[in-house]
């Protein structure tokens, strides 16, 4: 056993000596500036582990295991023939030790430590932490840089020497590492590669460059399954990266021109040339630079669509078959515009990898004018490049590799998150906050070493002293540079560790039983303060202690050093409170360390009316919502639905709209005062005039003090929604209508003297008359339906709004730019207009009679002229008297009259002024309809009987229109026009729809059977036209938005029942018909005869079968038929006796033979009058009867069959007959 011992000393003493031999070696280079690109100190302790491994692991195997000693062995030969240790050393060593059940991990913590402090815990006294159910040393995740290790070594010196703990460490290349190796994953180079979760080898990492970055993040998420890591903070200090200058150009641009290269404005082409203390490009070997396909492409995909979009500068790129790259300069320089023209004038920037910080840079040299060009080293060249060049690089700190040539950032502007946001990179990068991490339940495994590591903070001043004491060091070791410092600030790292009683934040005394104490002589220990209580300072006893959170304060989490103030809008009514709770709907806290929230609307008594509310933005629109919570008094709003009005919660009715927000706001089509907000007006006729929004707010140009914005302001006229200002056009359109009217009239007069003068028949040119009329009839009843609520759409509505010019509309023509006038004022002019139109005609008549004495005074002629004129404008005239009667009816409760928006239906001022004009002039219409049927249905009878043509023809205007004997349709027709213009009358919606309706299928039905119009096709137009009024009516009926529900139900349930109650009187009269045909049909006989050989004698025998009394009714067709469908329906159901008269021919005759049958099959008793000449059928006559009769076969359309006809025929053989002489028998 002892001679087994000795090969393994041997190979251990060659290994611990190659391995020393190449950190000593490889630190000489170091010192010579000959380090290896991406090498530091940290390598080194990693390499000096591995022989300690090797090592301690072969001191501990058994004796026996030559083999294992060998393979030492030949690791200490090469390491120290070729200055490599075997990748695959330290994996074969460990994967023995695991096979050996060896706890590796412990061996790596026993090895031979170096000590720091004199002080120090011994090892055989130091201690495992117990996590995930193991006990393991304490392990710490270091970066391979020194700042890192410096301060892992620092905290693992803390850790082992003053704590006690063992600790273990390992070394990884990257940031991207530190929260996979913290939750137990493994990695291969720069990569997690899986495996996560118990056991946890690693337990707290220090200066962790991706904090708060995407991947980050999305690291802790996907890491919950296995402990994600905690942030315990700060370094301290801040990482700085981008572009930086070297001390080479520094000093050489400030002894020249005193021109400092560490400030972007240095650098500004423009001003200045700083290529003249940078090395030039033509310096750079192109062998020792990658090129921008295989650098800045890959590194930073789409990094040239980025560059041209946010710059704009096509000069920086390319188009490459459809795809926009990088326009490099010999495929490897990227030129600045400043210097693109001119390279000799660039100054070059390299960039290590894959273009590292080249998208912010390319930005920052085009924005500040600066010459630069940038370039990618190759890997492997890109520390000592920049040291040959001493110009600018990209690079970050805190970092030695480039510590002793002095680097210094360029400062751009200061850093605005915006346009970082938005890939706008004219400012200066951001700091990156270096951070500390600890894995996922190291804090309850040990505490006082988590307290360390959260505690331990440097300054940046502080580390970068750290480093430049360690570079400067003969032989730089990263422990030994830590132990140092430690040496040398112990105040400031006593700080950092506790004691058993002197507990640290978040921590309160306990005793022996783990009972939270007060007193620092019953303690024993120190434990987390558990949720609603804090950690406070007890100055007099220098520990803290557990102290239950005040009233208004609250703390949700163990181990916090403070209760946390409940913030306004929340609440703590007890002490010990674990959360404060928000203040509920309608109340509020303005203040902190609140206890009771203040009600909102305390000072009225609608309490239940307030709430508190916010308001939110969602794609693009604002809404309220209730929030708990309140913060200010400012949030107490009033519920959805109310608005605030003189410190009261008032309801909002139709046409505005309460989100919660206090204020009402209009809908577009309604309007209110800013006096009194809730009281809404409807603008109706031209809802656009009220874009609705605040209160008091109109369309341009109407005037906010009229009701519902009806009036424009003076100078203006109405033009839509707005009013524009009066032109001169609007005083030149009055003039033409004005003139048009007088030439129509003119026009009638002579038309009407003309047709007067002279007796003529209806023309070709009554039917364009009577069509004009009608569409003049048409185009007033359309202005009624206007006066409906119908909500039109367009461009009907502004069709019906054109033709309110019929309607005696004067706005129309813009009468307000000429004589602006009161409401009154317009309504009397208005009513006065066809007394306007009368005396014009006057006017005329007199003028024509003044010139024309010899023609007489001619007054038949006037009163047509005024007659027609009234006739024609009777819908409009009535409709426009009336208007003082029909108002709308506003959510508001107040009515204002349809036309005369300004108006209040009140009975009052205005409008009873209006009243009493409107209902004295109705006499006028009523008197002119009272004579039009005194004439028509009193006077022209005797007119007729007399040959009054003259007086006739002077009321033509009642009669022209109409075919002789129709005359009476002149009343009804005005009749159905004043029941018309008295629809919009009727309040609801549904009963003027009704009521024109039934007008309208009253007037359809009348012309339909009267057919009363002169000329055929004009009956034909009424019905058309009528029928395209009642589809009009029908398809606004759809556009109907206030339906009164109730009435309308009332109409529909009273139709329905007057639809049942007609079908079943139809059943009833049909079956009662049926019954009393039993007993008494109306004919006793009906004559089936041949009209030329029977004709004379069927009238003869009816005459004498009545004179024998009124029961014996007798049937003869050219008598009694007047739809011949209905013929076979009075032989089978309204006839007694069927009376055939037999002559010659008649079998030849299909519809006696038709009648024949009918009786036959209805079993009608038949009696057949033989006339001389008449045979009855034969066998031969019935076989060929369809070739005798060949027309027979119609009948089928009448359900009679040719077998009917047939049977029929041989019955007839067997029927009684007699001589015709002798009829006297029936």
């Amino acid at each position: 056993m002892e001679g087994a011992g000795l090969p393994q000393a041997k190979a251990l003493s060659a290994l611990r000596r190659a391995a020393v031999g190449k950190v000593t070696a490889l630190e000489g280079k170091e010192l010579r500036n000959e380090r290896p690109v991406g090498f530091s100190a940290s390598y080194s302790a990693a390499f000096f582990r591995a022989e300690e491994l090797a090592m301690l692991s072969s001191a501990l195997l058994p004796e026996e295991d030559e083999d294992l000693s060998q393979r030492i062995a030949e690791h200490a030969k090469a390491l120290h023939a070729n200055g490599s240790l075997p990748p695959d050393a330290i994996v074969q060593i460990r994967d023995h030790l695991h096979a050996l059940s060896v706890p590796w991990l412990e061996v790596l913590a026993r090895v031979e430590s170096q000590t720091c402090f004199q002080d120090a815990i011994p090892d055989e006294d130091r201690f495992n932490i117990s996590l995930d159910g193991l006990s393991m040393p304490l392990g710490i995740w270091q970066n391979a840089w020194d700042s890192s290790g410096i301060v892992s070594n620092i905290y693992g010196i803390l850790a082992s020497e003053k704590l006690g703990f063992k600790i273990y460490s390992e070394t990884g290349p990257a940031s991207e590492l530190i929260l996979g190796k913290l939750a137990g994953c493994d990695h291969a180079g720069f990569a997690i590669t899986g495996n996560c979760g118990p056991p946890r080898r690693f337990h707290v990492s220090f200066e962790n460059w991706l904090t708060g970055s995407p991947w980050n993040q999305q690291w802790l998420v996907d890491l919950v399954p296995y402990g994600s890591p905690v942030d315990l903070g700060s370094m301290g200090y801040e990482g700085k990266s981008g572009m930086f200058a070297l001390g080479g150009s520094m000093d050489a641009a400030l002894e020249d021109s005193g021109l400092s290269l560490d400030f972007f404005r240095s650098f500004n082409a423009s001003w200045y040339d700083p290529s003249k203390y940078t090395a030039p490009l033509a310096g750079v070997s192109q062998s020792r630079l990658k090129t921008c396909a295989t650098s800045a492409e890959v590194g930073y995909p789409g990094i040239a669509a980025l560059y041209l979009a946010k710059t704009g500068d096509a000069g920086g790129v390319q188009d490459v078959n459809g795809a926009t790259l990088l326009s490099c300069y010999m495929d490897r320089w990227w030129l600045a515009p400043a210097c693109r023209h001119n390279t000799s004038k660039c100054v070059p920037v390299i960039m290590p990898f894959t273009a590292w910080g080249m998208p912010e840079m390319m930005q920052q040299a085009f924005w500040h004018n600066m010459p630069l060009a940038l370039a990618t080293a190759v890997d492997g060249d890109y520390v000592s490049l920049n040291r040959d060049l001493q110009s600018l690089l990209y690079t970050w700190i805190p970092d030695t590799t480039f510590f002793l040539d002095k680097p210094s950032q360029v400062i751009f502007p200061d850093h605005r998150p915006s346009e970082y946001a938005n890939s706008i990179y004219k400012t200066m990068k951001t700091n990156t906050v270096l951070s500390k991490w600890a894995a996922a339940g190291f804090r309850e495994a040990a505490d006082k070493a988590f307290a360390v590591a959260r505690n331990l903070q440097m300054t940046f001043e502080e580390v970068m002293d750290l480093l430049s004491r360690h570079v400067e060091s003969p032989n730089p070791n990263t422990w030994q540079t830590a132990c140092e410092w430690l040496k040398d600030n112990e105040p400031l790292w006593k700080a950092w560790i506790p004691n058993e009683t002197e507990c640290s934040a978040g921590k309160g005394l306990v005793d022996d039983a783990g009972n939270f104490v007060q007193s620092r002589g019953l303690a024993v220990n120190c434990q987390f303060c558990p949720v609603g209580t804090y950690s406070a300072e007890s100055e007099a006893q220098a520990t803290r202690v557990c102290i239950p959170c005040e009233p208004g304060t609250s703390q949700a989490l163990p181990g916090e050093s403070q209760c946390i103030p409940c913030e306004p809008g929340s609440l703590a009514p007890q002490e010990g409170a674990t959360e404060c709770e928000p203040c509920p709907l309608g109340k509020y806290a303005s203040g902190s360390r609140t206890t009771a929230c203040s009600q909102c609307g305390n000072h009225t008594n609608q309490i239940a009316l307030w709430t508190t509310s916010k308001a939110v933005t969602t794609t693009g629109q604002t809404q309220w919502i209730q929030v708990q919570g309140a913060t200010s008094i400012s949030y107490c709003t009033c519920i959805e639905g109310f608005f605030l009005f003189q410190d009261r919660c008032e309801p909002c009715i139709t046409g505005s709209s309460c989100p919660g927000s206090n204020q009402l706001e209009l809908l577009p089509g309604y309007f209110s005062t800013e006096e009194d907000p809730g009281a809404v007006f409807r603008c109706f006729g031209e809802p656009a005039r009220c874009p609705g929004g605040i209160p008091g707010t109109c369309a341009l140009g109407r005037d906010s003090s009229s009701v519902a914005c009806s009036k424009c302001v003076p100078g203006t006229r109405a033009d839509g929604g707005e009013c524009t200002d009066c032109a001169t056009g609007d005083f030149f359109l009055l003039v033409v209508v004005c003139f048009l009217v007088v030439c129509a009239i003119v026009i009638l007069y002579f038309v009407l003297m003309r047709r007067g003068a002279k007796s003529s028949q209806p023309g070709s040119l009554l039917i364009a008359a009577l069509g004009l009329g009608q569409m003049v009839t048409v185009i007033q009843q359309l202005t009624v339906i206007q006066q409906f609520k119908i909500e039109w759409g367009e461009p009907f509505s502004g069709i019906l709004a054109s033709l309110d010019l019929f309607a005696f509309d004067l706005d129309l023509i813009s009468i307000s730019c000429v004589a602006p006038m009161s409401p009154v004022s317009s309504f009397t002019m208005r009513t006065l207009l066809v007394l306007v139109l009368f005396s014009v005609a006057c006017l005329v008549h007199f003028l024509f009679v003044a010139c024309n004495r010899q023609a007489g005074l001619q007054l038949n002629v006037l009163g047509s002229t005024i007659g027609t004129l009234f006739m024609v404008f009777f819908i409009s005239v009535c409709s426009s008297l009336l208007a003082p009667f029909r108002c709308n009816v506003h959510p508001n409760g107040l009515a204002t009259v349809q036309a005369y928006h300004q108006v209040l239906c009140n009975g009052q001022d205005d409008h009873l002024s209006m009243a009493l004009i409107g209902g004295f002039s109705c006499l006028l219409p009523v008197g002119f309809l009272a004579i039009c049927s005194w004439i028509t249905l009193v006077q022209l009878p005797k007119w007729l009987v007399n040959g009054e043509v003259k007086l006739i023809r002077s009321c033509s205007f009642l009669f022209m229109r109409f075919r002789p004997g129709a005359e009476v349709f002149s009343v009804l027709f005005s009749v159905r026009n004043a029941l018309v213009v008295l629809c919009p009358l009727i309040s609801s919606t549904s009963g003027r729809v009704l009521c024109m309706n039934l007008l309208l299928y009253a007037s359809l039905v009348l012309v339909a059977f009267g057919k009363p119009w002169r000329a055929m096709v004009c009956n034909f137009l009424d019905l058309f036209l009528v029928t395209g009024m009642l589809v009009i009516l029908g398809m606004g009926s759809l556009f109907v938005t206030e339906v009164e529900s109730s009435s309308t139900t009332a109409i529909c349930v009273l139709f329905s029942l007057f639809m049942f109650l007609s079908i079943l009187g139809a059943i009833v009269f049909g079956v009662v018909k049926h019954v009393s045909s039993k007993y008494r049909k109306p004919f006793w006989f009906f004559i089936c005869h041949q009209k030329v050989a029977a004709g004379s004698y069927a009238r003869l025998m009816k005459m004498h079968c009545q004179s024998r009394g009124a029961r014996f009714t007798t049937f003869v067709d050219c008598d009694d038929l007047n739809d011949l469908t209905k013929l076979f329906s009075y032989v089978g159901q309204d006839t007694q006796t069927l009376v055939i008269l037999g002559s010659p021919q008649i079998l030849t005759r299909k519809w006696c033979v038709g009648e024949m049958v009918t009786g036959r099959l209805q079993r009608v008793h038949t009696a057949l009058l033989t006339f001389p000449g008449f045979e009855k059928p034969d066998a031969h006559f019935i076989r060929n009867y369809t070739s005798i009769v060949p027309d027979i076969t119609e009948l089928t359309n009448y359900n009679i069959s040719l077998n009917e006809v047939e049977e029929t025929l041989r019955r007839l053989v067997a029927c009684v007959s007699c001589d015709p002489r002798f009829s006297a028998c029936l």
